[in-house]
């Protein structure tokens, strides 16, 4: 049941990335690097359409883009709402490279969709995070944080490594969270349909595994409520 959910998940990009080839746009190959200017009024980052984000956590805000030189016109970076949100208006089925270098100077939010990857350079610091990842998309990041959510489906992975005092993981549909190298106070983790957590929890765990989620867990913490149906587990490593 979890590879079927597994394969659906990716089987779902794959036909989404596909429809994109009957009117989307190939890359020149001829990778340039431009500097762009934005603003610097947002504290939350959301990227989609396979497009890769290197952020850095810094003293001043800025933006440069490194991609096939026909794309440039294509890949968006704008802040609206406090929120940069990069993405392409049209799109992409070939690139040599669709990379974005973002230095922001705080953020509390990271969403990622329709293939995208976002990989943090260096720690970020927050009182509140929350991390979102769908639709095959990649989340690497180190934090350092009180209050930490990550949310991933659909084939979607989330790789976090830090600390949090309080965590919250949730992941459905073939998604995972790769949160062994997160040292965790607290957490509250819930898996179905396929998706897998990993987790290392120092103090309490509660936990709730359901049609072929499974939970991993590191560490000795009280579990509080530990409920596991439908073919789902709950194990301690």
């Amino acid at each position: 049941m979890k590879t079927l959910l597994k394969i659906s998940g990716v089987l779902l990009l794959f036909l989404t990335m596909t429809s994109c080839f009957f009117d989307g746009v190939k890359g020149n190959r001829n990778v340039v690097t431009e500097q762009r200017k934005i603003s610097s009024d947002f504290d939350a980052i959301d990227v989609s359409q396979g497009i890769d984000v290197y952020l850095t956590i810094g003293h001043k805000v800025s933006l440069s883009l490194e991609a096939d030189e026909n794309l440039h016109d294509i890949i968006i970076t704008e802040v609206k709402d406090g929120t940069l949100h990069i993405y392409a208006e049209k799109n992409i089925w070939s690139a040599k490279r669709r990379r974005v270098y973002v230095t922001a100077l705080s953020i509390n939010e990271v969403t990622a969709s329709s293939g995208a990857n976002v990989k943090s350079e260096n720690t970020i610091k927050a009182e509140d995070f929350e991390v979102r990842a769908t639709s095959g998309s990649d989340v690497d990041l180190l934090l350092k944080v009180e209050n930490l959510t990550c949310k991933t489906t659909s084939g979607a992975d989330a790789k976090l490594k830090g600390r949090a005092t309080n965590f919250t993981a949730k992941s459905t549909s073939g998604g995972s969270i790769k949160a062994k190298g997160l040292e965790a106070n607290n957490c509250n983790a819930k898996a179905t349909s396929g998706a897998d957590i990993y987790i290392s929890v120092d103090n309490e765990l509660t936990a709730e595994a359901t049609s072929g989620g499974d939970i991993h867990y590191y560490g000795d913490p009280k579990v509080k409520h530990n409920n596991v149906s439908s073919s789902g587990s709950i194990r301690s490593n």
